[in-house]
């Protein structure tokens, strides 16, 4: 049993990909994914922000989901993929500063038949620097819930194995949530959190230096 819970958030945090929260808090470079000669601004209507004269923001390009900034560089429109890989909406975006920053929820149910139902949730803080175009993730919610069922035993009849997975089902549960602000120089984060999950970022005042967060002492 303790060895296919394991097994479970494993796959789960390799799947949500960003349970990111990197140890060295620093922004990474965005994918460059096209090359546009031409941007017709109007070809985006409903999906585009206008960030500056030189970039905006997409949501969605080429029926993948996400957030693609698209930036002006020289006499071409380079389109870079901030792998935000979930969808949102405009009202979870802020400008502030050079900065973009998008806050997003993806998750979803996943089942091992006869074994296990395990439903789990991810939100994230990113932060897009419209001018060095890089951009770093922080997890700010984290919740999963496991309902672990024992295995049938051969020959043993369906109203006897339902009796006893109503007695045996055990359900297991973590979470956590940060709250994350930033204001283009400081990241402040509060987390609450319980069963010992500690995926979403560390409480704590971080000042920006140089594409990457800096924990500042109390």
């Amino acid at each position: 049993m303790k060895i296919l819970l394991i097994t479970i958030l494993t796959l789960i945090s390799t799947n949500t990909y960003a349970q990111i929260n990197p140890t060295d808090l620093s922004f990474y470079p965005m994918e460059a994914m096209d090359t546009l000669k031409s941007f017709n601004i109007k070809s985006y209507a409903g999906s585009i922000k206008k960030i500056d004269e030189d970039t905006f923001l997409l949501n969605g390009y080429n029926k993948e989901i996400g957030a693609f900034l698209v930036k002006k560089i020289k006499d071409k429109y380079i389109v870079f993929n901030a792998e935000s890989r979930a969808y949102w909406s405009w009202g979870d975006l802020k400008v502030i500063k050079s900065f973009v920053v998008i806050e997003y929820t993806n998750g979803g149910t996943s089942t091992t038949p006869g074994w296990s139902v395990t439903n789990w949730t991810n939100s994230f803080f990113q932060i897009i620097n419209t001018s060095t175009l890089k951009v770093i993730n922080f997890q700010s919610e984290y919740q999963i819930e496991s309902s672990i069922f024992p295995k049938q035993k051969r020959k043993e009849s369906d109203d006897d194995y339902d009796e006893r997975r109503s007695k045996e089902s055990k359900t297991v549960s973590e979470n956590c949530e940060s709250k994350i602000k930033f204001d283009g120089l400081y990241l402040k984060a509060s987390r609450t959190y319980k069963n010992g999950c500690k995926v979403c970022l560390e409480t704590g005042t971080y000042k920006l230096v140089k594409n990457k967060f800096i924990k500042l002492s109390r």
